[in-house]
């Protein structure tokens, strides 16, 4: 998009995403949230207190200038402070599994 070799027409997040000027598929009228988004997962049973320094340093991480400033080159967003946890990410998890599992039986797919 930014050497003009495709065109976007929106984008499929809640909000727009700082620079880039497209608006958001609900401001089309169109009601598609999708996004990509990472999470850092560690073997099952693995203890509270390994869980709680590994979301310390990447909530760290996260504060970096210079990774701040790379994902603002690739136009990507940064999770909130808030959102970086253990607590928060299987939520997040379990609510976009029933938000989509919906859309993936009926494509005949599966979600579990």
């Amino acid at each position: 998009m930014r050497d003009n070799r495709i065109k976007g027409y929106a984008v499929t997040l809640p909000e727009r995403i700082p620079g880039l000027d497209l608006p958001t598929t609900r401001e089309q009228g169109v009601d598609l949230i999708m996004s990509a988004w990472h999470g850092l997962y560690a073997a099952a049973g693995t203890p509270v207190d390994i869980q709680a320094r590994l979301a310390q340093a990447m909530r760290a991480a996260l504060r970096e200038e210079r990774l701040r400033a790379r994902y603002a080159e690739t136009l990507t967003t940064v999770a909130a402070e808030a959102e970086v946890s253990p607590q928060h990410h299987t939520r997040f998890l379990a609510e976009e599994i029933a938000r989509l599992r919906p859309l993936i039986v009926a494509a005949g797919q599966f979600a579990d």
